[in-house]
């Protein structure tokens, strides 16, 4: 659905990433990449390969996946590496993967959001009908790791589960020590996401 699964903010520096710089510093061995030229300001390159697809915009460098299976979540945490051990000195401040599920049912929850009188009052007010609905859950995971869980529904997109794990990191260091050897942080949190698409809202 055009999610950033992947996202770190920092300082980037988006003049490094070059086609030539990106192909023999971060690129996966066998692995090549489109380069698509950006529309908008201050954004680089976007490089995009079989598997996924990364770009810098502002602070942001974010990955998304275009091939659904296990190792495009694999090689772009392997990516997000090679990156952070190519510029170790970035300064970083957060992590974040999302994931996104359409539901077929309305969420029972979002009925109850607002007293139907008070809601009718605001209609009144602002002389229009109610578009879309959503509500917002934070949980505290770890001492570094929240949870924030969108429930929305809108005529357009449907009825959606927004699963956003955000990570509050100091520096390169930390990402490195996050991400591990195994490569799986992505992988674990959409299992986790998944399991509570699948268990809490139905399939």
């Amino acid at each position: 659905m055009g999610t950033n699964t992947l996202v770190v903010l920092g300082a980037w520096n988006i003049a490094i990433f070059t086609p030539e710089w990106v192909k023999n510093n971060i690129l996966l061995e066998n692995q090549e990449a489109r380069v698509l030229v950006p529309m908008n300001i201050g954004c680089s390159l976007r490089f995009e390969t079989e598997y996924y697809s990364f770009f810098i915009e502002g602070e942001r460098l974010s990955f998304t996946i275009n091939k659904e299976e296990e190792s495009s979540y694999i090689f772009a945490i392997q990516t997000l590496r090679n990156i952070i051990q190519k510029l170790p000195h970035t300064p970083v401040r957060a992590l974040g993967t999302n994931f996104v599920f359409k539901k077929d049912t309305k969420f029972d929850v979002l009925e109850n959001l607002d007293d139907s009188d008070k809601l009718k009052s605001v209609v009144d007010i602002v002389g229009n009908s109610v578009t879309s609905q959503a509500l917002v859950r934070k949980f505290k995971l770890t001492d570094i790791e929240d949870l924030n869980l969108k429930i929305e529904e809108d005529p357009q997109k449907g009825s959606l589960l927004d699963f956003n794990f955000n990570y509050n990191l100091k520096s390169t260091e930390d990402i490195l020590n996050l991400i591990g050897e195994d490569n799986n942080l992505l992988l674990n949190n959409k299992a986790l996401a998944n399991d509570i698409s699948n268990n809490v809202y139905g399939e």
